[in-house]
């Protein structure tokens, strides 16, 4: 079974850092611009942060994929998302961003941003996001911004009368 869980920069990281560096670093062959913004003590501990991760069992011993969602002052943002490369086409990347997505709704945010590997743009246009043809270059990966409404994503609740 799957679990998923939210921690923020109070709790201990160390697989969600082990993921970003796993699949971030080591399969885009570890470019330095990369690896200071994955590692920096501020990227790791800002209290504008959460992270997700998800775990294979309920155990959670086996740590398949992470994310990040922070907000910048104005706008929430997911980014370093990561599924272990043995782990993927199995539903954890889906869960990871309905996870975060959620929790950006609940925390009543109605919208919420990325840039995204323009390699995976369709999968993220599968859950609503919405490209907005802005093109970003990150340590010479292309990364294109998109958006999604949370309320195309999970209608809010109605109080029946």
């Amino acid at each position: 079974m799957i679990q998923g869980k939210i921690l923020s920069y109070n709790d201990d990281l160390s697989k969600v850092q082990h993921i970003r560096n796993q699949v971030i670093l080591d399969e885009n062959g570890d470019p330095k611009e990369l690896n200071q913004n994955l590692n920096d003590d501020q990227n790791l501990k800002d209290e504008f942060s959460l992270y997700a991760i998800v775990f294979e069992s309920n155990e959670e011993t086996e740590a398949v994929a992470s994310a990040r969602m922070y907000y910048d002052g104005e706008k929430i943002w997911i980014d370093q998302i990561a599924v272990l490369k043995e782990h993927r086409q199995k539903g954890y990347g889906d869960f990871l961003m309905k996870m975060l997505i959620s929790k950006a709704q609940v925390s009543n945010f109605s919208t919420v941003y990325m840039k995204a590997p323009a390699a995976y743009i369709d999968f993220f246009k599968k859950l609503g996001f919405i490209s907005l043809e802005e093109v970003y270059w990150i340590a010479k990966i292309k990364h294109v911004k998109m958006y999604l409404n949370t309320e195309d994503f999970l209608p809010p609740c109605k109080k029946r009368k």
